[in-house]
């Protein structure tokens, strides 16, 4: 006797259906991991990054933080030097700032005339 053609579509109906969910469940855990990865990630930046603060000297930023990715000096009243993408600082430069990026994020130093931190600025892309 063979197995009817309502029989057999269910059958695969079944099949499909227990692929697509456990492609699913797979895809979700990975996003899980994946978010999971970049908060701590996020977290251990934010906590180095937290170390610079208003009268720090320039010579102790670069150490604790190394080199910048890129530096623009001043006087400069406009905040053109600002990266695309990225949280945009609304001042401009009084000597230099000093710009960290690190995947999502980005840090601004400012720095005055006496080599001394200024402000700083963390935010996302």
């Amino acid at each position: 006797m063979s197995p009817s053609l309502t029989s057999v579509s269910s059958r695969r109906m079944t099949r499909n259906g227990a692929l697509i969910l456990g492609t699913i469940v797979v895809l979700g855990a990975g996003l899980v991991g994946v978010r999971s990865e970049l908060l701590n990630w996020r977290r251990a930046t934010a906590a180095r990054w937290s170390t610079i603060s208003v009268g720090d000297d320039e010579a102790m930023v670069r150490s604790v933080l190394g080199p910048p990715r890129f530096e623009f000096s001043g006087p400069r009243t406009d905040s053109g030097y600002a990266l695309e993408g990225y949280h945009r600082p609304r001042r401009g430069i009084t000597k230099r700032v000093l710009v960290y990026l690190e995947r999502d994020q980005i840090l601004y130093v400012w720095i005055d005339d006496r080599g001394r931190v200024e402000e700083v600025l963390s935010g996302g892309s």
